[in-house]
């Protein structure tokens, strides 16, 4: 071969030997360098698109082109999602202790995180987390709350049979209590014993991995906090909280779908409590033991999973949410997707959220931690990919009047000074070669700006309750302040400083909402929300009244209104995440408006009826899209 022609084919270097080259093991740990691999990598990076987020290597959505599959898979079947880079930190301490530390730094609508439905460990609470005794402000991501459940009472396992015994124990692992079991005779069924006081609990916090940090933080704050209160109260008393961090120690596979009980039905088979000491010592993966005919088990945890709002019309998604050791991912993994169940990525456990019409985190959350950088990033790459595009084969924000296209302008919407953004700075510095002082001054007045001028989020099952209240007190933000320090004496929190006014409180709120499209049409990530006048209210409802249960063409007088071009003064919000509807077969979209807004939009909703008696109609929004022209006429609820 010619030696010039055997360079150029790079067969110049002769290969290792076997002795030399690097074994598989090594070879993957070295590309683990800057991220994390789940156990299912292998199996996903053959079959799914792999990026990096949060420092792992996951999933992002099949290789197949259409996401259609997999909504009726978790619609009609079975879709399973490998959610083993979430965070799990472990608390470990006295039972008050723990309670007072969730309540410092847990969402206060709702029940307690210590309330008894929870404590006993049978069922898992669903939150979200705040900065240690922030709240309303400082929201950092949504929180799942599990306590180790208590043991079983031995007297009442031992008095039934020895059949029926191992029966109900193994129900009581793997599926949830029900009063409404029937049981034979007049037996009674197992009692869990109720904590002792000063008892040493376990919780563990699960968590997304891009709010890991902003978590353990809030929780080692609020511990430190309740310890020195309790060393004031009784210095006599020793009380100690151990915070651990159980990343990659255990599995989780989220499992959705109406089938989801016959796939763990079938590939799961629960056990009795086994009483060897060998087997209770050594729960390692990989532990050698005695070989008899009742080995491999594997403890696992089930957590009944369901997305949907009680107040929307959107179909909810029910599943579970299984927990295994490390080590049994593959072996789990195999088993229930053997069984025909569809695997999905982000994508799809963005789609399942979107479709049950929850926010999905971080998108949803404007004011969470991971929501800044989750913006930043979309931002620059859009960006990028619009400068990729030729003048004549791009959208020119500028002529359709969108001033922001890259991220959702939330300082805006509220009224405050916006900041220049690392995408605006490079588009400036493309036309000139510098900022200009005023810009600098506004923006370092933005970075002084104490609590009461930071945005927050109005969210919880209380929201519905709080804004009733509002609306019936004359000053609204006297009755905001009231009704959050409310909340906040509930959880044991003091109430808001003086320096925290009404009227600031009010006017840096942002309340999560749906937005339903009346016609045709469907909303784009980023669409703007605009508000609309009396008249032009009344002329959208008789429109909507004159066509509707009709699916012609667009009359003219809804296409006249459609192409009004709105001021910029009524944009009162975004949509975070929007998209046509599979569930609902419309537009439907998911997204956020302050709630001073909100408010004049019930006043005007309250002007529109025909007379006292009717019912109240629905509020009245219309949206475009960052890219288009047209106007569309949405009806818009409250996100609890």
């Amino acid at each position: 071969m010619d030696p010039l022609r055997k360079k150029v084919l790079g067969r110049s270097i002769p290969k290792l030997g076997k002795n030399k080259r690097l074994k598989r093991t090594e070879l993957f740990a070295r590309r683990q360098r800057d991220k994390l691999w789940l156990e299912t990598h292998i199996w996903h990076a053959k079959r799914m698109k792999m990026e990096n987020m949060w420092g792992y290597r996951l999933a992002v959505h099949p290789t197949e082109k259409s996401y259609r599959p997999s909504h009726r898979a978790s619609v009609h079947g079975s879709i399973i999602h490998d959610a083993s880079y979430y965070s799990i930190i472990e608390m470990k301490g006295d039972s008050g202790v723990l309670k007072r530390v969730l309540d410092m730094s847990c969402d206060p609508n709702g029940p307690s995180p210590g309330s008894k439905r929870y404590s006993g460990g049978s069922r898992a609470l669903e939150t979200y987390i705040y900065k240690s005794g922030a709240y309303p402000f400082g929201l950092i991501s949504p929180l799942t709350v599990l306590w180790k459940s208590l043991p079983l009472s031995s007297a009442a396992v031992s008095d039934l049979p020895q059949e029926e015994g191992q029966q109900q124990s193994a129900a009581a692992s793997t599926q949830p209590s029900s009063s409404k079991r029937k049981r034979k005779g007049k037996e009674k069924a197992p009692e869990i014993s109720s904590p002792a006081l000063g008892a040493i609990r376990t919780v563990w916090l699960i968590a997304h991995p891009s709010a890991y940090e902003d978590v353990l933080a809030s929780v080692k704050t609020s511990a430190s906090a309740v310890l020195d209160a309790m060393r004031h109260e009784n210095a006599d008393k020793e009380v100690e909280i151990e915070v651990g961090c159980l990343n990659n120690q255990v599995n989780i596979f989220e499992i959705m779908g109406p089938k989801s009980n016959q796939v763990l039905r079938g590939a799961l088979t629960p056990v009795s409590q086994d009483k060897r000491q060998d087997f209770k010592m050594l729960l390692i993966p990989g532990t050698p033991l005695n070989p008899e005919r009742q080995d491999d088990r594997i403890p696992v945890i089930l957590i009944s999973r369901s997305l949907g709002a009680s107040n929307s019309k959107n179909q909810g998604l029910h599943g579970w949410t299984l927990i295994v050791p490390s080590g049994w991912s593959m072996a789990f993994f195999s088993s229930l997707t053997f069984t025909g169940t569809r695997v999905g990525g982000q994508r799809e456990r963005q789609t399942q959220a979107f479709e049950a019409g929850v926010p999905y985190f971080p998108r949803d959350l404007p004011t969470s931690t991971g929501y800044e950088a989750y913006a930043t990033a979309r931002a620059k790459e859009e960006k990028a990919r619009w400068d990729r595009k030729p003048p004549a084969k791009r959208s020119n924000y500028q002529k359709l009047g969108t001033e922001s296209p890259w991220r959702a302008d939330w300082h805006g919407v509220l009224g405050m000074p916006k900041p220049i953004f690392e995408e605006e700075k490079e588009e400036a510095q493309e036309t000139e070669d510098f900022v200009t002082t005023q810009r600098e001054q506004q923006m370092d007045e933005m970075e002084v700006c104490d609590d009461t001028e930071e945005m927050w989020l109005l969210r919880g099952s209380e929201v519905s309750s709080v804004i009733s209240g509002i609306t019936k007190m004359f000053n609204h933000g006297a009755g905001l302040l009231q009704e959050i320090n409310k909340l906040r004496i509930k959880c044991g929190l003091e109430p808001l400083e003086p320096s925290v006014k009404p009227d600031k409180l009010i006017k840096r709120a942002l309340v999560s909402v749906r937005i339903t499209f009346c016609k045709r049409g469907a909303p784009e990530d980023l669409a703007i929300i605009y508000s609309i006048d009396d008249d032009e209210a009344r002329k959208w409802e008789r429109v909507m009244r004159n066509t509707r249960g009709t699916h012609d063409e667009e009359t003219e007088e809804e296409i006249q209104l459609s192409e009004l071009e709105p001021t910029k003064s009524s944009v009162i919000g975004y949509i975070t995440t929007g998209h046509f509807s599979l569930s609902q077969g419309q537009g439907f979209g998911i997204g956020a408006i302050p709630l001073v807004k909100y408010l004049q939009l019930q006043d005007q909703a309250e002007k529109r009826r025909t007379n006292g008696t009717s019912p109240i109609p629905p509020l009245l929004v219309k949206v475009r899209n960052r890219n288009g022209q047209q106007c569309r006429a949405a009806h818009i609820e409250l996100l609890t």
